[in-house]
């Protein structure tokens, strides 16, 4: 069993004064705790991510069934880590620096305007990234949802 603060600790050990490419390597590790619907997280020169909701879970409503309600909300998770909820109809978003672009006030715009696309929402955030230019960088984004509907065992323990 592994404790969460090591894990972030041996993270930021791991990352600090890594380079690739000659930039400085960014981490970023979020444990996710479905039956509390929360997450806990930690950032090692990474910008952090972002929670976006509420939207429609059910795949069978995708797009409409996410815009028929209130409009989802960005709420970000800073660089110094902590603790956040991530309800059933909320979005785990991490995306690499060319994926989010400099104008953080674009990007909370893009995750709320695009965040009905659901299970593909990782795709039209690098598809918008790549359309603006700009090809010298990585291009990742990962989305990340509950799925009360199919429930997995935990792949590993933490003990807090």
């Amino acid at each position: 069993p592994v404790e969460l603060p090591e894990l972030v600790e041996n993270m930021r050990a791991s990352a600090d004064g890594l380079k690739r490419g000659g930039e400085p390597i960014a981490m970023f590790i979020a444990v996710l705790d479905a039956e509390e619907q929360s997450l806990a997280w930690a950032c090692a020169g990474h910008q952090g991510g972002y929670t976006v909701g509420p939207i429609a879970y059910e795949l069978v409503k995708f797009p409409m069934g996410s815009m028929t309600g209130s409009r989802p909300k960005p709420i970000e998770l800073g660089s110094d880590g902590g603790e956040a909820k991530l309800p059933h109809d909320y979005l785990l978003v991490v995306a690499s620096t060319a994926v989010r672009g400099d104008d953080e006030d674009r990007w909370r715009g893009m995750l709320v305007e695009q965040a009905a696309a659901g299970p593909r929402l990782a795709q039209v955030l690098v598809d918008a990234a790549q359309k603006r230019g700009d090809l010298h960088e990585d291009f990742l984004a990962v989305v990340v949802r509950q799925r009360p509907d199919r429930r997995s065992e935990p792949v590993m323990s933490l003990i807090r």
